[in-house]
């Protein structure tokens, strides 16, 4: 199984949007044999019907059943549309703009895995620190991460340059 390199955050919020749907597909399931159950209070009194007959009562529950998952997998499809919507928003509230593929959804392996994850046992990945320490447990803006980066940049291109204006200075000393 692939690991999962999430912070302690995402896995517990990857693990409620699963449990959120995996419930739901129980539920779904339930839908199913509640249809399959009234199907056979209303329609199964008899003993013995013709082929017609049983072929009606087929047809009944196959339209039933493809009516509820019909009704199903588009209210699922609307709430994962949601999720995400939501994840892209907070993404661009700090302007991130999230870059995912859709090739993974068919990946075999990957499906797997998330099908037989268990989250007690998700590795953490370790958080990583960050210099600004006492800003740790503020949400620091995008911009001002982009700005110390920036600076941080500039700081190190200044003091190579001072090394070169030094040593320059120092081999004119000696030439003179």
């Amino acid at each position: 199984m692939s690991q999962c390199k999430l912070n302690e955050t995402h896995s517990k919020q990857l693990e409620a949007f699963l449990k959120y749907f995996r419930s739901g597909r129980e539920g779904q399931i339930a839908e199913v044999i509640s249809a399959f159950d009234e199907i056979r209070t209303i329609k199964l009194v008899e003993e013995m019907y013709s082929r017609e007959e049983a072929e009606a009562i087929v047809d009944a529950a196959e339209s039933e059943v493809k009516t509820k998952l019909e009704e199903e997998l588009e209210r699922l499809l609307c709430q994962i549309g949601l999720y995400l919507q939501e994840v892209y928003i907070q993404a661009e509230g700090h302007e991130t703009t999230l870059n995912v593929s859709t090739n993974i959804l068919e990946n075999g392996d990957l499906i797997s895995d998330m099908k037989n994850m268990r989250f007690d046992a998700i590795p953490k990945a370790p958080l990583k620190k960050k210099n600004l320490e006492s800003l740790s447990s503020n949400k620091i803006d995008g911009k001002l991460i982009t700005k110390v980066n920036t600076l941080e940049q500039e700081k190190l291109a200044l003091q190579n340059r001072v090394k070169i204006i030094s040593q320059q200075l120092r081999e004119s000393k000696k030439a003179a």
